[in-house]
């Protein structure tokens, strides 16, 4: 793995490319997204913030989109994410767009 800034990024500026995240049935799924949402809070730490948007990359490059019930717990998201897209901190809202893309362009393809 290239080596990362304190911000996820690796040397040269770029996203990292988060590693696949299984999860066994709806139930993991459903822990799964709710450690997301207590993480993308804009009272915690960006950094931590950018690990979660990356673990949400991770759980559909490991084939949590097929999971019944992905959909739903996708829109519990929606509100986490867009406080992401209004944080100031430059890397948050950047990163937050290149996740949406991600999954944008993997879950309909």
């Amino acid at each position: 793995m290239p080596k990362q800034d304190s911000g996820g990024y690796t040397a040269s500026g770029e996203v990292p490319q988060a590693p696949p995240v299984q999860v066994a049935g709806e139930r993991q799924l459903r822990a799964e997204v709710d450690g997301l949402i207590r993480h993308l809070n804009a009272d915690v730490e960006w950094t931590r913030r950018i690990e979660a948007l990356l673990r949400l990359e991770g759980l559909v490059r490991g084939g949590a989109a097929a999971v019944p019930g992905f959909l739903e717990l996708l829109k519990t998201l929606q509100d986490p994410i867009v406080v992401q897209l209004l944080d100031r901190c430059e890397r948050m809202p950047a990163h937050a767009s290149y996740e949406i893309h991600w999954n944008l362009r993997h879950y309909s393809g």
